[in-house]
């Protein structure tokens, strides 16, 4: 039995994509969470829990019937104005340490149920309107 390096290579690179949250599917069917997130809580009160995630931008998969979004302690830098946009009934919006310089004009526009938005700890020196 040889062992071949280029089987080795491509199962090592496979392992490092698939835990890159950046590099993620997307959530399957049924209201799976995205890549690399956790869900808590039941209906009426959906929890999901992307911290210390090292995401580079908000997930895109983020189901629309979430509450809860915990987006604390990643590397999140801009928050733009088509991340959030199917969030409607979110209420909270958790973003404490990240790196956010920017937030997009209409960024928060959709999330008419939006109660609380935490962003201590981040780089932010102006909001743009």
């Amino acid at each position: 039995h040889r062992h071949n390096p280029h089987m080795a290579w491509r199962a090592v690179l496979a392992l490092a994509l698939a835990c890159t949250p950046q590099y993620g599917r997307g959530a399957a069917a049924g209201g799976a969470p995205p890549l690399s997130c956790d869900r808590s809580g039941a209906t009426p009160r959906v929890v999901y829990n992307c911290s210390g995630r090292q995401f580079i931008r908000i997930p895109w998969d983020v189901p629309a019937d979430t509450d809860v979004l915990l987006l604390n302690t990643n590397l999140i830098a801009v928050v733009d104005n088509r991340s959030l946009t199917s969030l409607g009934t979110l209420s909270e919006l958790h973003m404490d340490g990240n790196r956010i310089t920017t937030i997009q004009p209409g960024a928060f526009a959709n999330l008419t149920s939006l109660q609380e938005l935490h962003l201590r700890s981040n780089r932010l020196t102006a909001i743009e309107t």
